[in-house]
């Protein structure tokens, strides 16, 4: 299944040029086939087109927590707090960041946003339901 999908990014790469998509889709089948340097290369090159790609941040941020690289962590992981501040996942990571730089405080706050946000977040995000009423 994980051939599947790579041979899928593949071929949406010929067809899309330089899509942050694309290049995070990547990212998570390079993580999934346990090759996280690589993996953090395409989450930064996507967020190199798309500075903003939420999804992009947290999982480069969750990289460099693993890698032990934890004042690049709390920097990335503080912009995807800053462009989607609702994102209750976004500011889990950044606690942890945060927590593992002796930051308690601040992540103990951090991780209290992230419990009252995920109490308001829908089950499905609102962009996967259809528009209009059946």
């Amino acid at each position: 299944m994980l051939q599947e999908a790579g041979d899928a990014v593949r071929e949406c790469e010929q067809l899309v040029r330089l899509s942050h998509h694309v290049l995070y889709l990547r990212g998570r089948i390079l993580e999934a086939c346990d090759q996280p340097a690589r993996a953090r290369e395409a989450y930064q090159d996507a967020v190199s087109i798309n500075p903003g790609h939420v999804r992009s941040l947290q999982r480069l941020g969750l990289l460099l927590i693993r890698q032990g690289n934890l004042q690049l962590a709390e920097k990335i992981l503080t912009d995807a707090v800053n462009y989607q501040p609702t994102s209750s996942r976004s500011w889990t990571l950044l606690g942890q960041a945060l927590s593992l730089t002796g930051q308690e405080a601040e992540a103990a706050q951090c991780l209290l946003t992230a419990a009252e946000l995920e109490q308001t977040e829908p089950f499905v995000p609102f962009y996967f339901l259809p528009k209009g009423v059946p």
